[in-house]
Order: structure tokens, then sequence, then C-alpha cells
């Protein structure tokens, strides 16, 4: 029996024409070639990747925030910065409470008879105040009073004036003592007199007490209170008189 040869499909006649770059590449007979577009043609990556882009996929849908985390990690944040707020602040209040007395000096004083007042016999003081403190200002509030004593005797009071002070700067204040004569007090004569008896000079004290803040920006020390006392001694109280010593010492009442 005749072998027969295996059916062959005629190519159809708008067939495109198959062209191999390899001459020697054969297809068997039945075989297909089919053309697609390269943008057509999808690349599927081999197993052993698509199992490693599996698990990576997987291990992000998997992972999620913790709630527990983020408030751990909100109240560790809070905690932190109220500690150093209440640092900062108990630090400016410890520098301004530690922070150094302002110092007084007398620079001039002398007695007037002032009849249009009550008082009879007047004292005015001239002070210079130093405030030592390069980083702080003082604030010297109202309230302040002021003594002026002879030999233990009363001889004249007044306010200390409130004003604010840079730091670092000095200020000279005023202030004016004054006696009711009606209250038989010691005025300038009887003052000169006694003097004169014991020796050519006056020796006076002046106190004070004095309320004042120390304040640096937004903060403060609180209110303070500064006792001072002042021994002067001078030649006489005239307008043209010198004061031949003085000192002052300046003490803080919390």
């Amino acid at each position: 029996m005749a072998e027969r040869d295996a059916p062959t499909t005629p190519r159809p006649d708008n067939a495109p024409e198959l062209r191999t770059h390899d001459p020697n590449l054969s297809f068997r007979p039945g075989t297909y070639v089919v053309q697609v577009p390269k943008d057509l043609v999808y690349r599927v990556p081999p197993p052993e990747n698509a199992l490693i882009v599996e698990r990576h996929r997987n291990n992000n849908h998997n992972w999620k925030p913790c709630g527990c985390c983020s408030c751990v990690v909100c109240c560790f944040i809070s905690v932190v910065v109220v500690v150093l707020g209440v640092g900062l602040v108990v630090g400016v209040s410890l520098f301004l409470i530690q922070s150094k007395d302002p110092g007084f000096h007398v620079k001039h004083i002398m007695s007037s008879v002032n009849r249009e007042k009550s008082w009879g016999t007047t004292y005015d003081v001239k002070l210079k105040v130093d405030n030592p403190n390069g980083n702080a200002g003082i604030l010297y509030g109202e309230g302040g009073v002021a003594w002026l004593w002879f030999r233990e005797e009363k001889i004249g009071s007044g306010t200390f004036p409130s004003f604010f002070q840079k730091n670092g700067k000095s200020t000279e204040v005023e202030i004016i003592l004054g006696v009711d004569e009606s209250e038989d007090g010691v005025n300038s004569e009887k003052i000169q007199i006694r003097s004169k008896k014991s020796t050519s000079v006056v020796a006076l004290s002046l106190e004070m007490e004095v309320p004042a803040t120390v304040k640096k920006g937004i903060f403060s020390s609180g209110k303070l209170k500064f006792g001072v006392r002042c021994d002067v001694v001078v030649d006489n109280l005239g307008k043209s008189n010198r004061i031949l010593s003085e000192g002052c010492e300046t003490t803080r009442h919390a």
C-alpha cells in the first residue's frame, strides 16, 4: 500500500510570509505560526519571582500601625515637653530669686523749712540706686517707705518712689522726708545745736523698706522686699553741706 503523505494546509494568499533569521529552522507539518504585536505581549515572571512578590504583597497588607504604640509615643512626647517647660520655668525662677540685690548710695542730704505745708522741716535726700544684675531688671513697686533718724529719734518720714530699672543701670531718685512740728519733732536747728555740743559733724541714719520684683522677660521672681540702712555723716544740714562718709547695707526679705 502506498504511503500517504500528511495532509498539508494550503497557505492563504493574504497570509504574511514568515521570515526567520535561521535558515536551518524548520517546522513540522501542521504547525501554525502566529505573529503578535509587541505591545500586546505580557511577560509573566518565573514562579520563584512570583512567590517573592506575593509574600511581599501579603506582608504589606498584614502590617498595620498599632494604636497602642501611637498612644505611647504621644504620651512620651507630651511628658517630655511638660518636663522641659517646667524645668525652664523653675530654672529661670531660681535665677531671678538668686539675683543680686540692688545697691544704694546717698549723694546729698539737706534740710529746709516749708511753711506752706504742715511739715515745718523737710529733708531732701538724693540717692543713687544701682542694679548689679546684667540679665534682669528690677521693678520697685508702690508702698515703699523711708525714715530718717538722728540719735535714735525719728526726724522725718516719706515714701520711696516706684519705677522700673533696666539691667545693669543706675538711677538717681529723690526722697522728701518731713515731720509735723506739732508733734514736737526734732527739727534741723535742734540737730545742729545737739551736734555742736559733742562734735562739729552731723551723723544721720536713713532706713527704707522697698517692695520690688526682679523681672526677666515674661518671668518674675514674685514679690520681694528690700530693707536698706544707710549711715551718713555730713558737716552740716545746709545747702552747701558735704557728705563726709556714707555707707548703705541692703537686706532681702522674701
